[in-house]
């Protein structure tokens, strides 16, 4: 996969916040977890996840050596420059929102280790 123009590098753009988009809702489904108290899904959660960022880290690649390839870059038509800055807008706000529910799933792991660790100590 290679990006040879502006046009390319867009589809390239959107599809890695589509994977940024599944991850998010990825997290959203684990969060309801385990706000609930299951904890039961955490390893496919974070092999789930494990398998996205792949993907994505791909996507950078592509993106990567496409912006090393354009020493004398070409003006880029103002409707696709618009898209890519909403596009990069977009993956902004998904890595806001997916930092902020990793915070929130790790308090929550966290807590319950703790808890487990308590009730063990009090039952010795």
């Amino acid at each position: 996969m290679k990006a040879k123009d502006a046009s390319d590098l867009l589809s390239l753009v959107k599809q890695r916040n589509d994977l940024f988009l599944k991850f998010r809702n990825n997290n959203d489904k684990e969060l309801e977890q385990v706000r609930d108290g299951d904890f039961s899904n955490l390893k496919q959660f974070y092999d789930k996840r494990s398998r996205l960022l792949k993907n994505v880290g791909k996507l950078d690649s592509v993106i990567r050596d496409f912006s090393k390839d354009q020493p004398n870059p070409k003006p880029v038509e103002e409707n696709i420059r618009t898209e890519l800055v909403n596009a990069l807008d977009k993956k902004e706000g998904l890595i806001k929102e997916i930092l902020e529910q990793d915070l929130e799933i790790i308090h929550l792991v966290d807590e319950h280790q703790f808890n487990q660790s308590k009730k063990k100590e009090k039952a010795a």
